[in-house]
C-alpha cells in the first residue's frame, strides 16, 4: 500500500482481490483514507448490481467529488462532452477531468467491486487510463479472484499490484466475533464457526450472529446457517452439513 501511494508515480493500479465477503471494501476503504491523508483528490464510485445498466452511473458518482469548480475549469468541448456523458451520450470529457486535477496534485480513483460498474462507465475509464501517459492519476479497484479486468489489462505496463486477501486465522476470527458480537462464544462454537467459514469474515459474523439468536448449539449439532449467505456463497452453503 505503501508504495502504491508512494510520491514518486511507481505503480498506476492496486487491485484488491478476494471472495465475496473476505473484506475488500474493508481494505479499499482503508485505502482510500490513506490517500486522502497523503495529499491525494480521492473520487470514488461504489459499483452495484441494481446500477450495472444505467449508463454513466460510475462516472456520475466520480464526478460527485469534482465539484462545480473543477468542471468550470475545462474548456467548453470538454465540458459539454463530459455533460452529455452524464446525461448517457458519450465519455469524451472524463479524460479532460482526470488531465486537470492531476495538473494540479495527485489523483486516486476508485472504484469498489469493479465488475459491476455500468459499461458506459468502465470504457469511459479505459478510454482515459489509455491517455493518461504523464499524468500521475492512480486507480484503486477491487473485485472477485480470477481473469484481470480490461482496466488492469491497459494500464498493465505503466505498474499494477494485486492484493489477494486470504482467509482469516482461528484467532483473527475468535476476535472478529469478540468485536462484533459484543460477547464471547465458547471455544467449541467458535472452533464450528471458524471450520464452516473457512475463515470468511462475513460468512463467519453472520454465523456467529445466528448462533445467539437462536441458541448454542449442542454438541456435535450442527450450526444455523442464515438464509442471506445461501444467495451469498451458493452452493458452497448447500453442501454444508446443518
Amino acid at each position: 500500500m505503501g508504495r502504491f501511494l508512494a510520491p514518486a508515480l511507481t505503480k498506476r493500479a492496486l487491485v484488491v482481490c478476494g471472495e465475496p465477503g473476505i473484506g475488500k471494501s474493508t481494505v479499499w476503504d482503508a485505502a482510500v483514507g490513506m490517500a486522502r491523508s497523503r495529499g491525494f483528490a480521492a473520487w470514488c464510485a461504489r459499483a452495484s448490481e441494481a446500477e450495472a445498466q444505467p449508463s454513466f452511473a460510475g462516472v456520475a458518482d466520480l464526478l460527485e467529488a469534482a465539484g462545480a469548480g473543477v468542471l468550470a475549469g475545462l474548456p467548453g468541448p470538454q465540458r459539454h462532452a463530459l455533460e452529455v456523458a452524464v446525461r448517457r451520450a458519450e465519455p469524451a470529457g472524463l479524460l479532460g477531468v482526470f488531465r486537470l486535477v492531476s495538473d494540479a496534485g495527485r489523483l486516486l480513483v476508485a472504484v469498489d467491486d469493479l465488475p459491476w460498474l455500468d459499461r458506459a462507465s468502465a470504457a469511459a475509464l479505459v478510454f482515459a487510463a489509455r491517455r493518461l501517459a504523464g499524468h500521475d492519476v492512480r486507480f484503486l479497484v477491487s473485485r472477485h479472484g480470477g481473469r484481470s479486468s480490461e482496466l488492469e489489462r491497459v494500464v498493465e505496463p505503466a505498474g499494477v499490484v494485486r492484493l489477494e486477501l486470504g482467509p482469516l486465522s482461528f484467532g483473527a476470527v475468535s476476535r472478529l466475533l469478540a468485536g462484533r458480537l459484543g460477547r464471547s462464544l465458547p471455544r467449541r462454537v467458535v472452533r464450528q464457526v471458524f471450520e464452516t467459514s473457512h475463515g470468511n469474515p462475513l460468512f463467519a459474523v453472520e454465523l456467529g450472529r445466528a448462533v445467539l439468536e437462536r441458541g448454542l448449539p449442542e454438541i456435535g449439532a450442527g450450526l444455523p446457517v442464515p438464509a442471506m449467505l445461501g444467495e451469498l456463497f451458493g452452493a458452497r452453503v448447500g453442501a454444508l452439513p446443518l
